[in-house]
């Protein structure tokens, strides 16, 4: 967002195309219920003598684990609420990575048999594992968060990579048999649709050299009108669509 921005980037027109971010992780029990902390810093860009002691803006989650896929894989599922009104479904779907990265994905969904579908934004995060101990999002507390400290947890790779603005994705956009498939840069693909009346999916695919990992829900409308879904998992050759 533009309000985030300082006006002398704008006005130079040198506007970042993303922002970073950094997340401390931790597993625990809450109420004997096993539950993943996260803490999320999204670091504000800055000019002049503000990248010595940058602006974040932090967020706190607690996220339920009683649903999740994948324990101990190089694929895992998320499945947990985010809206209390409109019932809406936060679907996080994380690829493992070479070199202690990983690739996460996040989606919405709103479970309804009239409008069912994949709500945006859509969010995209390649991130790199600096620590195997989590910080608990205290790097910035008390402020001094700089912009070499931020360069450094970056690493080499993410500060050389290319945005996903800047990417292109791997193959056209389609749709077969009732089933919407859209590729994004960061090698991502997604798949949604109705199978039938009663059953409809949404697959999260993540594409490496000619194989894709596939982690696929698919949401089956019960005998009380609520949803229940299926979680799996695999893999697939891939194959440019041509």
């Amino acid at each position: 967002p533009e309000h985030l921005v300082p006006d002398a980037l704008l006005d130079w027109g040198q506007e970042p195309k993303c922002l970073e971010i950094l997340v401390s992780e931790e597993e625990t029990v809450v109420e004997q219920a096993e539950v993943l902390q996260r803490n999320t810093i999204t670091v504000l860009p800055g000019t002049g003598c503000s990248i010595d002691n940058l602006e974040t803006i932090r967020v706190d989650d607690q996220i339920d684990l009683s649903s999740k896929y994948g324990k101990s894989t190089n694929v895992v599922g998320l499945q947990y609420q985010v809206g209390k009104k409109n019932g809406a479904l936060r679907l996080e779907t994380v690829f493992g990575m070479a070199d202690g990265y990983r690739m996460r994905v996040l989606l919405d969904v709103v479970p309804s048999v009239s409008t069912f579908a994949v709500q945006s934004p859509m969010v995209l995060a390649l991130e790199r594992r600096t620590n195997t101990v989590s910080s608990s999002g205290t790097i910035a507390d008390g402020g001094g968060l700089d912009g070499r400290t931020v360069s450094m947890l970056l690493g080499e790779k993410l500060r050389q990579s290319k945005t996903f603005a800047e990417e292109k994705p791997l193959e056209e956009n389609y749709e077969d048999q009732g089933i919407t498939h859209v590729s994004f840069p960061g090698n991502v693909s997604l798949a949604y649709g109705w199978l039938n009346d009663n059953e409809w999916v949404v697959q999260v695919g993540h594409i490496h050299g000619n194989v894709r990992r596939v982690l696929s829900r698919q949401f089956h409308v019960a005998g009380d009108g609520l949803f229940r879904f299926d979680v799996e998992s695999w893999t697939e050759d891939f194959v440019p669509r041509s």
